[in-house]
């Protein structure tokens, strides 16, 4: 679900040209940064609640 609102985010200021620019380059960051730090494992991690145990 995190991968798909990513991608819908990202679909609309695409649609603009002068937008396009901008959000392509922010869409591949995004990406790479929810990868990275959510489904590198396979998973989205959920964080909450209490991490001490």
């Amino acid at each position: 679900m995190l991968a798909l609102g990513l991608g819908s985010g990202v679909s609309l200021p695409t649609a603009v040209p002068s937008l396009n620019f901008v959000a392509m380059p922010a869409a591949v960051i995004g990406g790479t940064l929810l990868w990275a730090e959510r489904l590198k494992n396979g998973a989205p991690v959920e964080h909450g609640g209490d991490e001490s145990a």
